[in-house]
């Protein structure tokens, strides 16, 4: 057998086998999907959508992961946005995390607050209420413990039973 039709025969199969093997997903796509699927099943949404700039960033933020409690039908629709500062400073709120905009959570939403910011983890990055829900800007660092810690955060909203899961996790793309 000529060594030319071997070679072919190789680059052939090359062409049909490595297309197939880039679509696998890799490790951290597994992961990220491991979590987005625990948080479904907990009653939390995800979405992807890009924070506003700060005046301290010298870079435009790149869109992140949004963990958010669905708004029921009997949530008074305020929007709020609060973002975690580069440093702590006695003007802000809880040293460091800054108002972005005019709009403010309302009393309840404000003594939860004071409550659960301290015990989120490092790796979220602002919190928000909008009329699609109240959620966590979560770069999705720390694992399983860090999305336990936000999932319990969430579920403590005041007065609302977290949605009940359809049958497909997906990601909300809105």
């Amino acid at each position: 057998m000529n060594w030319w039709v071997i070679a072919l025969i190789l680059g052939s199969v090359a062409l049909i086998v490595g297309p197939i093997m880039m679509m696998q997903p890799n490790s951290a796509q597994r992961y990220q999907e491991a979590l987005r699927s625990r948080a479904y099943q907990a009653g939390l949404r995800v979405r992807v959508q890009t924070l506003p700039q700060q005046s301290t960033d010298l870079e435009a933020p790149l869109p992140m992961p949004v963990y958010y409690l669905p708004r029921g039908p009997e949530w008074e629709a305020g929007d709020w946005l609060l973002l975690r500062a580069a440093y702590a400073h006695e003007a802000h709120f809880h040293d460091d995390w800054v108002w972005q905009g005019t709009g403010r959570p309302d009393a309840r939403e404000l003594q939860w607050l004071d409550k659960g910011l301290p015990q989120l983890p490092p790796s979220v990055k602002a919190l928000g209420g909008s009329a699609m829900g109240v959620g966590c800007y979560w770069t999705e660092r720390g694992g399983e413990e860090a999305l336990s810690q936000i999932t319990e955060f969430l579920l403590s909203y005041p007065g609302v039973e977290p949605a009940k899961p359809d049958a497909h996790p997906a990601l909300d793309r809105r």
